[in-house]
């Protein structure tokens, strides 16, 4: 008899007319049934709580696994972009792809941000440069104390 079924005969003797040592006797009966039923069913909740806590330690050991595989990606990309860099290379033409070196964007670095005017430093919790506003000004021929332009990584494109 499934559980949903006991409590319903459950309350359907509690509310018939039966009383006494009969009603006593089918109320035990059924109270029995139920929790040997109960306790089945925390015996599989456990037992699927091992199920669950697998495959916490799956998800876990996969996102380390996916960790360290994009980690390899990336490592792999830079060797590749590094040495097109070094030899002159900028443009390889393959069957299923093809790889360009592209030009370097330019950047800001900013070199003291203290001595940055306040127009070109957006304040939050910590002190942040507003590099946007930094690079224009600097490309328009502006002085700005703290920060210089500089070249950054040339970027490998693969289609």
């Amino acid at each position: 008899m499934k559980l949903h079924e006991m409590s319903k005969d459950y309350i359907g003797f509690i509310e018939s007319d039966m009383q006494g040592d009969q009603l006593i006797e089918c109320l035990d009966s059924i109270q029995d049934s139920f929790d040997d039923k109960a306790n089945n069913i925390v015996k599989l909740v456990n037992s699927l709580n091992v199920d669950v806590d697998g495959i916490d330690k799956e998800l876990k050991r996969l996102q380390a696994m996916k960790k360290a595989i994009t980690g390899n990606q990336e490592r792999l990309k830079e060797y590749l972009r590094y040495n097109m860099e070094v030899t002159g290379i900028s443009k390889i033409k393959h069957a299923l792809f093809s790889i360009t070196l592209g030009k370097p964007t330019v950047t800001v670095e900013i070199v003291d941000i203290d001595f940055l005017p306040d127009n070109f430093v957006s304040t939050e919790v910590v002190m942040k440069a507003d590099k946007k506003a930094i690079l224009k000004a600097l490309k328009d021929g502006e002085d700005i104390p703290g920060a210089v332009l500089s070249t950054g990584k040339s970027r490998l494109l693969i289609k």
